[in-house]
């Protein structure tokens, strides 16, 4: 699922501290950068500050 982000969005992950990208999923695997489930992950993987962020099916928070 694809979310733009807009200035009020960002608020909202500061102060709730949300968490939606690879590196915060008990599914990626750090050492290779990669998903366990095997989806490929490009585009879910932490930025700064995108304009939209694809949200996976198989995020599961660590």
């Amino acid at each position: 699922m694809r979310t733009k982000v807009d200035a009020r969005l960002w608020q909202e992950i500061a102060h709730y501290r949300l968490r939606f990208s690879c590196e915060d999923c008990a599914q990626f695997v750090p050492e290779l950068g990669t998903c366990s489930a095997g989806y490929p992950n490009a585009e879910h993987r932490r930025r700064e500050q995108p304009s939209e962020i694809v949200f996976c099916k198989e995020f599961e928070l660590t």
